[in-house]
């Protein structure tokens, strides 16, 4: 994977009202972003499980890219290169086609 983004992983460190979403140790000069997490409430607590989420990010492209890579080499797709039909593969196919679809959104290719 050639990325564009800062590598991982990424870091959620909450201080005071907000949550800054920071690169590997030792880059803390560098904040990738920051979210409003301030308060008790409902949304507070759906800001600070967005932060986790957007620092989980590398992580989980990496894992995506893996697994497209392990379908692809262990016969998951047709001769067209979409996922088979076959029943085995059906459960297996969804998720490598959410997967790709993923893969493509979060590379900033669709």
């Amino acid at each position: 994977m050639s990325a564009s983004h800062t590598p991982g992983p990424w870091r959620a460190v909450k201080n005071a009202g907000t949550c800054y979403i920071l690169p590997p140790f030792g880059n803390d000069d560098a904040c990738i972003t920051s979210v409003y997490v301030k308060g008790n409430g409902q949304n507070a607590s759906k800001n600070l499980a967005n932060a986790r989420l957007i620092a989980a990010a590398p992580e989980l492209l990496v894992a995506l890219e893996k697994f497209v890579a392990t379908v692809k080499a262990t016969g998951g797709l047709d001769h067209h290169g979409a996922p088979k039909a076959d029943p085995e593969w059906l459960d297996l196919g969804d998720a490598y086609t959410a997967a790709k679809s993923a893969i493509t959104k979060a590379k900033g290719q669709s």
